[in-house]
């Protein structure tokens, strides 16, 4: 009875769907079509992305000064569509290299740059305050241009981190006056200018304007791809719960998932919020490939600052509607016969997708199930520097107290200011890390060698104890990215721990994926 059911169901499915695809008008018929031809070649757009990446790589590797610098700043640009990291270094790269060939403007330009991105990495704080205390008083036309774009950029991105509230509106309002002091170096007719003005009515609730603007600036924004779709993206929220601009709204959508595509660029969100509208119209089939793409890509762009979905509950709820797919019917039509075997063909087909589903779910388990094991490895560590801290604030207060009971109130300036006493406590602290972490993973030196070069393997310290660059290993190991954070723990500046992790990459085998790799060591 069971598979009787699946066979009525399926059947008027298959009666129905033509009116249900009937939602779309013709010309988004037709992007669907080139969307199923994109998802059907993506493998060989992203190949070609790479291999264009590979070469500027190599073009950067192979030459020096302007050439090199220009290299790397192209690197950063491909970069800050797929891994905001990688684009951060290689602006940070290019920085580099100009100040060693006394490039002054070119330093500039590429400091604004690098700055630029470290709220959407976590560095919101010091960027703003880099930002704000840089004088304008003097400077070329050309760097005060760059000046206001990374202002809007910074104060932009760390407006939309931040909950609602005092700091929120501030940056708010400081990313409108830098947006309004960007305005005057485009002419008043660019595109550029009406991009602006849209933003700047976005920020001003105003979204009809934002929307106008946005849609008068997108045909001269071709030049200018990331604009162009961050426009489409505004203008497809827009028309979002506007049902008698359901055609414009399903267009925006298609185009903006075609143009990325096109480019070997796979942005999950702009798939997922597309998949949800093709299941609704009856493309099913095309919905669960947009869906699949998006899910099983990690966003790692400027993107993720705005994100807003959750990949485990998609992923979750997805197998749920695979597995819950029947239509309870009372009468069965006289013409069922004749599609019986057209649905039986369409049972073993949709059996199969399940199959797939649940081994996907499988994976997905096992990979919770090892998460889990890493918290409870962390959470030891965690309770064990826990008590340490714990028991080093009551020796200091202890210490304190005997120095100023003793009248040595000389002496405990003296190992306050020279930082002796903090340097014992770290010491005390960094060995307990030190053991704490190797009793958890007693293999990893050997493990982290077979990601280096066979010339470059990293050691343990006398005394079984780990070097500042294992010591960063063994954070990022823990799942600390954060090289600010990482700064804190370890009482090191922020550049120390940049030349440390570029470092490590450069001893790596495999120098793109050496992260991703070294948080897989069990």
């Amino acid at each position: 009875m069971k598979r009787l059911r699946h066979i009525i169901s399926l059947t008027i499915i298959l009666l129905c769907a033509p009116a249900i695809s009937a939602k779309l008008d013709i010309h988004n018929k037709e992007l669907t079509d080139s969307l199923t031809e994109l998802l059907d070649n993506i493998d060989s757009h992203v190949e070609a992305r790479e291999k264009y990446l590979k070469g500027l790589k190599a073009r950067y590797y192979n030459t020096a000064g302007r050439v090199k610098i220009e290299s790397a700043g192209s690197i950063a640009d491909c970069y800050m569509l797929t891994d905001l990291d990688s684009a951060s270094q290689y602006y940070r790269l290019a920085l580099l290299e100009a100040r060693r060939n006394g490039m002054r403007d070119t330093v500039t330009i590429y400091q604004y740059k690098y700055q630029s991105l470290l709220p959407a990495i976590g560095v919101t704080k010091e960027a703003i305050e880099w930002f704000e205390n840089i004088s304008t008083a003097g400077m070329k036309e050309d760097i005060k241009r760059a000046h206001w774009l990374a202002g809007s950029q910074i104060y932009h991105t760390s407006y939309q981190l931040y909950p609602q509230g005092p700091l929120k509106r501030a940056y708010r309002l400081k990313t409108r006056m830098a947006i309004d002091s960007l305005r005057m170096y485009y002419p008043p007719s660019s595109s550029i200018t009406q991009y602006l003005d849209a933003l700047a009515y976005l920020l001003n609730d105003d979204p009809n304007m934002a929307a106008a603007n946005f849609i008068s600036a997108l045909p001269g924004l071709e030049k200018h791809s990331e604009l162009a779709d961050n426009a489409m993206l505004h203008i497809a929220q827009y028309y979002k719960d506007k049902p008698e601009y359901y055609q414009a709204y399903m267009r925006f959508l298609m185009q903006r998932a075609i143009k990325t595509l096109n480019r070997g660029i796979i942005r999950p969100d702009a798939l997922i919020a597309l998949a949800g509208e093709l299941k609704t119209s009856g493309y099913d089939s095309l919905a669960d490939r947009c869906y699949n793409l998006a899910l099983s890509t990690e966003e790692h762009s400027y993107l993720r600052v705005y994100r807003h979905y959750k990949r485990n509950d998609l992923w979750m709820d997805q197998f749920n509607k695979s597995r819950k797919r029947s239509i309870n019917l009372s009468i069965i039509s006289t013409g069922l016969m004749t599609l019986l075997i057209a649905a039986i063909i369409v049972i073993i087909r949709e059996q199969k997708k399940l199959q797939k589903k649940e081994t996907e779910l499988q994976k997905a388990w096992k990979g919770i199930e090892t998460a889990e094991h890493d918290s409870h490895l962390v959470t030891d560590n965690l309770i064990e520097l826990m008590f340490l801290s714990a028991e080093q604030l009551r020796e200091y207060n202890l210490f304190v107290l005997r120095k100023l009971k003793a009248g040595q109130s000389k002496s405990l300036f003296d190992e306050i200011e020279t930082g002796k006493y903090q340097s014992r406590m770290h010491s005390r602290y960094f060995q307990v890390f030190d053991s704490e972490f190797l009793k958890t993973f007693p293999d990893f030196i050997d493990k982290l060698n077979t990601l280096l070069q066979p010339d470059k393997q990293l050691k343990l310290q006398a005394g079984d104890r780990l070097t500042p660059e294992l010591r960063i290993a063994a954070f990022i190991r823990l799942g600390v990215s954060d090289s600010t954070r990482i700064a804190g723990a370890l009482n090191l500046s922020l550049n120390t721990i940049y030349t440390y992790r570029n470092r490590l990459r450069s001893r790596a085998v495999d120098r793109e994926n050496f992260d991703a790799m070294l948080l897989k060591i069990t």
